[in-house]
């Protein structure tokens, strides 16, 4: 009973460390966003935005995902193979990718529309060096469960890449200051990590260590580029079937909707992936673990979501202005999506763990498809973004309920007693918000 009480313990202090740190930094974009957005135009802010999507696209491939492994992997020999080759294969990648840019500018096809190419290719091939660096660094630091460390790092990343916007902005030095940030930001949190743990002079084992752990980069790389890029599609769709309007009213409820996921959920998943991989390289079972994490995460989302569902268009039109207000309706028909993922996509680790990351690509390529289904059947036949979004979230919402059904299946939760409480759970909420919908009307 102790130790229940004590895992209990430390698994709440850890998540609460690393949701500290992600609020904190949230709080500093939040807090210094008007100050930001008159020292910048638009057009700078869309530089920067294009670029981070790039960024992060490639960034989910540079490290063939073997930056993962370090997590799951049995002996601290291997996990330190794992990050020299981690850091060698981001190198290779940034390298690679910059003078394949190159190739393409000397050629007349432009990555960037505005502004000096060159610059921009060369800051985003520091970008990668730098991210997939961080990241790499961030999986030994969760592997030895460093989770001060771990709190401090976007903290650390935000306030340095926030300082350094202000300076240039207030110097009138605008343009990629942004991204001038965003780099600065990402170069002192990974000199930081790389200060804490030394690169131990061990000899990588390169092709060997990579075939051991083959499954990475053929499934788990993959997948997560996949989801990337699923995540980005819905801005691109909406923006060619609708309107800018459309597109920024769903861009603000998602912003909002992720708000959960952002601050506790990425702690929760961190923690989980680790935990759960100690427990199975013990031979230990993942069941209760992940009965405790489904329990907790269904019942913190419960009042943030209720909220959203019964006056998220009254709320959104007092934050943030009447035009704002169908912001808030969107907001409403994406609840139940957001909730699931909230709930279940901290545990789609427990796949890297039980080495079934061939499951986890065929799940992201089966969203991806779905997604791009629902859209164009929603804008071809029904022809208005209420009725697409709604069937986007509708879609989204089962596929993530589907996928929570499994993990919690793998892991040894009986199906039946998962569906019961689950749909009780969502009945609950959709009685209790139709009564407040009624109340306020």
């Amino acid at each position: 009973m102790f130790g229940k009480l004590n895992l209990k313990r430390i698994l709440y202090s850890n998540v609460t460390k690393l949701a500290t740190g992600t609020l904190i930094s949230q709080l500093i974009n939040i807090s210094f966003s008007p100050l930001l957005s008159r020292l910048f135009n638009p057009e700078d802010f869309g530089v920067s935005v294009f670029f981070q999507s790039i960024s992060s696209i490639l960034l989910a491939v540079c490290t063939l995902k073997l930056d993962s492994a370090i997590i799951v992997s049995k002996s601290e020999e291997k996990a330190n193979k794992l990050v020299i080759i981690s850091l060698f294969y981001t190198s290779l990648f940034a390298i690679l990718m910059y003078f394949f840019m190159l190739v393409l500018n000397e050629t007349g096809i432009h990555l960037f529309s505005s502004g000096s190419n060159i610059l921009l290719i060369t800051l985003l091939l520091l970008s990668i060096l730098l991210g997939g660096s961080n990241s790499t660094f961030s999986n030994l630091a969760n592997r030895k469960m460093d989770y001060r460390v771990m709190m401090w790092v976007p903290i650390i990343n935000t306030l340095s890449a926030t300082c350094l916007n202000i300076i240039l902005g207030l110097a009138g030095i605008t343009g990629y200051g942004l991204i001038y940030g965003l780099i600065l930001g990402q170069l002192i949190s990974t000199i930081v990590l790389m200060r804490i743990y030394r690169i131990p002079k061990i000899k990588p084992e390169i092709i060997k260590t990579t075939k051991e752990f083959s499954d990475f980069p053929l499934y788990q790389m993959p997948a997560i580029l996949l989801n990337t890029i699923s995540v980005q599609f819905p801005i691109f769709a909406f923006s060619y079937y609708f309107n800018d309007s459309v597109t920024g009213w769903y861009s603000m409820s998602q912003r909002v909707l992720l708000l959960p996921l952002t601050i506790i959920g990425s702690a929760v998943a961190q923690v989980y992936f680790r935990k759960a991989a100690i427990l199975y390289n013990n031979n230990e079972s993942l069941h209760s673990l992940t009965k405790k994490l489904l329990t907790n995460s269904f019942i913190i989302a419960f009042i943030p979501m209720l909220i959203i569902l019964s006056a998220g268009d009254k709320i959104f039109g007092i934050v943030f202005g009447n035009e704002w207000v169908e912001a808030g309706n969107i907001a409403r028909y994406l609840v139940p999506w957001f909730l699931m993922v909230f709930v279940a996509s901290p545990l789609s680790n427990v796949l890297i763990v039980l080495k079934k990351q061939k499951q986890n690509l065929i799940m992201n390529v089966i969203m991806l498809f779905t997604r791009l289904i629902a859209i164009s059947i929603g804008a071809t036949i029904f022809t208005d973004y209420k009725s697409t979004i709604l069937l986007f979230g509708i879609v989204g919402f089962f596929l993530w309920y589907i996928f929570s059904i499994y993990i919690a299946n793998l892991t040894g939760i009986k199906v039946w007693v998962y569906l019961y409480k689950s749909i009780a759970f969502f009945t609950l909420l959709f009685v209790i918000s139709y009564f407040f919908r009624i109340m306020l009307l």
